[in-house]
């Protein structure tokens, strides 16, 4: 089994200049109450309302870029297109659009993915945590057991308490992916230590991979 981390956009200004790095246009449609139709995390459709997006004023020009829009997916270099590409992914596409820079444009992705995880994991063994949201107390740990479970967990959570995943347990079925979006709760993505690997060994710059607070086994 493959050992995954973390992985998220830079926010350490000095790699990034600026955060976010990017911004939307005044002719941006993507996630405009205006767009044509409005694209969902968990979708990938052929195609997608016109994105357009801006260098904020400050930004370093990286890899991976920083944005509030899209608000799933990444944003990615040409070369970090052809490295991503490489490696076994879920289901995905990847979008070209251009972003300004000053008085010229620069070529990117935006790299949609998705598979769902309730599909492979082992519901019985995969636990979450209860805890307090202001002294962050570990209350509970409970099995995940069902997907309807965990949704009448949270609903029945008083304003002090919230919950978190602690472990996740894969299934004979996991396609064993280089590149994971958590849809069991909250947001975040991993990836693969050999995906890591390789972005280090051909710089690539503007990400953040860290060993992971659940344990994904």
């Amino acid at each position: 089994m493959k050992k995954y981390l973390d992985f998220t956009t830079s926010n350490d200004i000095d790699i990034i200049g600026y955060y976010p790095q990017v911004s939307n246009t005044e002719n941006n449609l993507f996630g405009s109450p205006f767009a044509p139709k409005r694209i969902n995390y968990g979708e990938i459709p052929e195609e997608i309302p016109h994105l357009e997006l801006q260098f904020n004023k400050n930004t370093k020009v990286t890899d991976l870029l920083s944005t509030y829009n899209p608000y799933f997916g990444f944003l990615v270099s040409e070369r970090l297109e052809k490295i991503i590409s490489s490696f076994h992914l879920p289901p995905h596409k990847f979008y070209p659009i251009k972003i300004i820079r000053g008085d010229h444009m620069l070529n990117y992705f935006w790299f949609n993915f998705f598979d769902n995880l309730f599909d492979f994991i082992d519901l019985k063994k995969s636990t979450i945590e209860i805890y307090h949201k202001f002294n962050f107390n570990v209350l509970d740990t409970l099995s995940i057991d069902s997907e309807e479970n965990l949704k009448k967990i949270n609903s029945n959570l008083d304003f002090e308490k919230s919950i978190r995943l602690k472990e996740l347990f894969f299934n004979a079925n996991f396609p064993n992916y280089d590149i994971i979006t958590n849809n069991i709760m909250g947001s975040g993505n991993f990836i693969s230590e050999a995906l890591r690997d390789s972005l280090n060994e051909n710089n690539i710059t503007g990400f953040l991979a860290i060993p992971t607070d659940v344990i994904v086994r």
